[in-house]
């Protein structure tokens, strides 16, 4: 195009701004612009899904035809924003400010997820969506993510708001890209050339672009994206036919007050950059501190790992001692890894109370399986390959111990005294929507704790006696614990009722059977599996982008049978023995299959797994048997290895009368 159907000057008069196919001129976005969070989830003028970008083309192009705000039934979803009335409180739980959505936002904000999934997986003909180009998967992904968040995980009112608008961004990301492929790819592979009759009337319902590139705004002009044309006005050729001037260019919408808790992703000149700074995958928790590690610090020599499967191996020989648990607050240290040369040559022999350093088995043996009446049904393979894991007799220090992202399950069986050991487990019970909210959160250090101060919180009857103890070490452990949840939530937030009763998987919880007992115990083997698998993951591969995580979580969640739902959140307790834990080997079978794709990627997998069929419900049940023998023992050796910990196994939430 030449002539234009709208101009007008822009507002520093540098620009003379025209347009083939609108009939209004949006203030353009330029130069250097800062990156931040506001108080409605959302970015301000510099997000796309707010206000039209300059075209920045590659991964982003797709932003030009993101919907702008139209009355569509279907999408109502799309406009809307929480408010207090549609946040519900819980009840019982230690932070009173924890709560999830409504259930009627729940369900009209999984309508938006199902539509846009639907639509993704038309495009895909039926394939995985994980192999979709990245344009398509991760937005899909990232979705999802973030809706299994809100439909599960508990969170704060400003929380929801800022991850109901994640939702928001990634279904207009979702659809962008499949409209960009149908409607700009497709068609101008086609043409074969700029010069066409007739273009395709304007899709006024899209956000458009701004550009000074005037073949990228010949295309878009071509198949009906609405594009704005700056050009510097000593540039401005003769004869161009204006039928209408703008007096006044369209205003950007008010954005409200900035999130003084959010980072600053980016400053400096719109673009690429900019635009990509957002994408943060749906990980959104503004009422925690900001900015922090989302992914632990790791030891160099693990950083510089080859990516490939067949990369070099883990030593061989555990160069540190494991401890049955750490008096200190722990996060993946830097240090782990490091080989330290003892005197002399330590003795590599299973982990057991009879041949370790007494500093491995403080309390019960963690690598045994746990004698209780109440435990949970243990899995022969997983049991025997914990008992098996080698160890020397070199002791680590407790500073470089992982510790326990959960309660270890033995610490809530362990006092003698009744009531005693039914406020362990009720203390759990009130600080588990909490902890798992805090443990879910991707921009929070990891926080594991140490079994001693697990004893301290458990067996505390409120946050005055955590800190009458005169005893000078208790009360530092004691205030370790009132930090921990300190650093997240404001003291006047954590509220500890002792007469109320606690709910737990929709359940009322005031006395503590048998029945209840084990499948307390049971989450907490399951939860603690999956964070150390998670953690163990992450350090052996880490991610170098969003998309790799994403990827991993899937490859994980793959393990559980949860899709795209939280591994690291359980929103309901199984009906029955399923997927690593089911009964008949043939049932566990595709779970084995999933764990052997994530062992795969880890440079010390052995040769015999990585060269291994892939297992099915047809495989022989000798071969899936050994196979999970050997998964087992790859877990808990390497987990050993580089935690200095033994690892919370999976167990069965149902006694099989056949099973041993």
């Amino acid at each position: 195009f030449k002539d234009a159907l709208c101009a007008a000057k822009s507002s520093d008069g540098r620009f003379i701004i025209t347009t083939p196919n609108m009939d209004f001129i949006p203030e353009p976005i330029l130069g250097r612009q800062r990156v931040t969070k506001h108080m409605s989830g959302r970015y301000g003028v510099v997000d796309p899904i707010i206000w039209p970008q300059v075209f920045a083309g590659g991964d982003c192009a797709h932003f030009a035809v993101i919907t702008r705000y139209i009355r569509d039934p279907r999408l109502t979803g799309v406009w809307c924003n929480p408010i207090e009335k549609d946040f519900v409180p819980l009840r019982g739980c230690l932070i009173v400010t924890l709560g999830k959505l409504v259930p009627t936002a729940l369900e009209m904000l999984q309508g938006l997820v199902d539509m846009a999934d639907k639509k993704a997986k038309t495009y895909m003909r039926g394939q995985d969506i994980s192999r979709a180009p990245t344009g398509l998967s991760f937005p899909v992904i990232a979705m999802k993510h973030t809706m299994v968040r809100l439909r599960d995980f508990p969170s704060t009112f400003r929380d929801v708001v800022r991850n109901v608008a994640e939702l928001q961004r990634y279904f207009l990301y979702t659809i962008a890209w499949l409209h960009w492929q149908r409607l700009v790819e497709d068609k101008l592979r086609d043409m074969g050339s700029l010069d066409i009759p007739k273009p395709t009337p304007v899709h006024k319902w899209m956000m458009g672009c701004f550009t000074t590139d005037p073949v990228v705004a010949q295309k878009l002009y071509l198949v009906g994206i609405p594009v704005w044309l700056l050009r510097e006005i000593d540039a401005m050729e003769p004869g161009v036919i204006i039928q209408n001037v703008a007096r006044k260019l369209l205003q950007p919408p008010v954005s409200g007050r900035l999130d003084p808790s959010a980072p600053t992703l980016y400053v400096g000149t719109v673009g690429i950059q900019h635009l990509r700074s957002m994408n943060r995958g749906g990980h959104v928790y503004c009422d925690l501190p900001q900015p922090l590690p989302a992914q632990p610090t790791f030891h160099q020599q693990l950083l510089e790992v080859p990516r490939s499967m067949s990369g070099p191996s883990l030593p061989s020989t555990p160069v540190a001692s494991a401890s049955a648990s750490s008096r200190h607050l722990m996060q993946a240290p830097s240090n782990i890894g490091v080989q330290r040369t003892p005197k002399t040559k330590p003795t590599i022999q299973p982990c057991n109370s009879k041949n370790v350093h007494k500093s491995q088995v403080r309390g019960r043996d963690k690598f045994a399986r746990l004698d209780h009446p109440w435990a949970p049904a243990s899995i022969p393979a997983w049991t025997s390959a914990l008992a098996s894991v080698k160890c020397p007799q070199v002791v680590r220090p407790p500073s470089e111990l992982w510790g326990y992202q959960v309660p270890e399950p033995g610490i809530l069986v362990g006092p003698a005294d009744e009531t005693r050991r039914k406020r362990f487990f009720l203390n759990w019970l009130r600080a588990h929507e909490a902890w798992l909210y805090m443990m879910n959160n991707p921009d929070l250090p990891k926080k594991r704790i140490g079994s001693q101060l697990w004893r301290d919180y458990l067996n505390s009857e409120g946050l005055q006696s955590l800190t009458d103890d005169k005893d000078t070490r208790v009360a530092g452990r004691k205030q370790q614990v009132i930090q921990i949840f300190g650093q997240v939530f404001e003291e006047s937030h954590i509220k500890w009722e002792h007469d109320v009763a606690v709910p737990w998987f929709n359940r009322e919880i005031r006395q503590i059977m048998e029945d209840v007992a084990r499948q307390i115990l049971w989450e907490l083997y399951e939860l603690g599996f999956r964070f150390d698998l998670l953690a163990l993951d992450s350090y052996l591969r880490p991610a170098v982008d969003v998309h790799e995580e994403q990827q991993r979580v899937e490859l994980i969640s793959a393990i559980f049978g949860s899709g795209s739902s939280s591994m690291l959140w359980l929103s309901s307790l199984p009906v029955s023995n399923q997927g690593l834990a089911a009964d008949h080997p043939r049932d566990r079978a595709r779970s084995l299959e999933a764990l052997r794709v994530v062992i795969c990627r880890w440079p010390s997998c052995p040769a015999e797994i990585r060269r291994a069929a892939p297992l099915s419900v047809a495989s022989p049940v000798d071969v899936i048997e050994d196979m999970e023998h050997r998964l087992a023992e790859v877990f808990t050796q390497t987990f050993f290895d580089v935690s200095g910990c033994a690892a919370l196994i999976p167990h069965r939430m149902y006694k099989n009368p056949m099973i041993l």
